[in-house]
């Protein structure tokens, strides 16, 4: 059963996930507590991920989708969101004309 700590589309991830993307990466927007950074990070490349951006208490990383769940299971982990790529749908906007 996926956490609670899970986000909406990183719990569609894996109820979506088949064997075989499992060990696709994945990126994600955690949020952490602070200051936990070196054991974190550490925690993070046990499960075969790597950090990309910290940005006070939230990170990006990419890691295999089949390790969401164990990622939400560490105590310094508050939230965990599957990252979703801007498309022009909400890029677009009005320019008053």
């Amino acid at each position: 059963m996926p956490s609670n700590k899970l986000g909406s589309a990183a719990k569609q991830l894996i109820a979506g996930m088949s064997e075989a993307e499992a060990d696709r990466h994945v990126n994600l927007l955690v949020r952490v507590t602070a200051p936990v950074a070196e054991e974190l990070e550490a925690a993070i490349q046990r499960f075969g991920g790597q950090v990309r951006t910290r940005a006070g208490d939230v990170w990006t990383l990419s890691m295999p989708a089949r390790q969401l769940e164990g990622l939400s299971e560490l105590e310094s982990v508050i939230y965990v969101e599957a990252a979703e790529p801007m498309g022009p749908e909400v890029i677009s906007f009005k320019t008053g004309e």
